[in-house]
């Protein structure tokens, strides 16, 4: 049920053991069931998490096969938003606005320019340009 995304009876009719409609529905209510069930889908969860060929390569290619089939089904605008954020994921897009205007200044040198700032707030009378320490 769990690997076939599917309920209880059409799992029943994949294993040859054919349930009714009822039958089904009176299972899945048991407590008995529903807690071998969340203990299997945890089985399921854990054994794709710990699969020793999980990559990001593999993750990649199943995003870029989805993209391709919501393509093939005309589902376009999800096609795009899913290529967009395959496209951050790759960083073929970059963030103008994560710029950092302060990329190689330590935090010392970023607090003493701020006090200097500051002192020439404070002091209204026109000072002359300091001369370039380069």
């Amino acid at each position: 049920m769990i690997r076939l995304g599917c309920g209880l009876k059409q799992a029943s009719h994949e294993v040859g053991r054919e349930l009714t409609g009822t039958e089904a529905t009176q299972v899945e209510k048991r407590e008995e069931f529903q807690k071998i069930l969340k203990e299997e889908k945890d089985r399921y969860y854990a054994g794709i998490a710990t699969r020793p060929t999980r990559s990001k390569e593999v993750a990649i290619g199943i995003l870029v096969d989805s993209i391709e089939k919501l393509h093939q089904q005309g589902d376009y605008d999800k096609a795009a938003a899913a290529i967009e954020k395959l496209g951050k994921l790759l960083g073929w897009f970059t963030d103008s606005a994560s710029v950092s205007v302060f990329a190689g200044l330590t935090a010392k040198e970023i607090e003493d320019q701020k006090k200097k700032i500051l002192e020439k707030l404070a002091d209204p009378r026109p000072s002359a340009p300091e001369p370039n320490a380069n």
